[in-house]
């Protein structure tokens, strides 16, 4: 039995709006290259970690706002953002465990 055209075009216009929200969902979220840039523009004193301190001070100027809808973060918040990053447990987030959070 010969397969109708109207099958074949819904085939491919289905496999197009598929094509379409990926690209969409890929271009929501930061790119590897962009995050490493920003983990680096973060970790201001280029020791190739990031601190307590340099994590309030990059949010607080980024006027980011917490998961509570706050524009002031306190330090529970960022304590526990911190610690959620860390998987080695070094009170630090370095580049590998940056790149993580980003992409979760």
């Amino acid at each position: 039995m010969p397969r109708s055209k109207s099958k074949g075009r819904d085939r491919t216009n289905d496999l197009q709006n598929k094509i379409k929200i990926r690209r969409q969902s890929r271009s929501k979220s930061p790119s590897k290259r962009q995050s490493s840039s920003f983990y680096h523009q973060i970790d201001s004193d280029g020791s190739g970690t990031i601190s307590f301190n340099e994590l309030c001070q990059a949010l607080k100027s980024l006027s980011y706002k917490s998961p509570k809808g706050e524009v002031d973060w306190n330090d529970d918040v960022v304590w526990e953002m911190l610690d959620a990053a860390d998987a080695d447990g070094d009170g630090e987030i370095n580049e590998a465990e940056f790149l993580n959070m980003m992409v979760r």
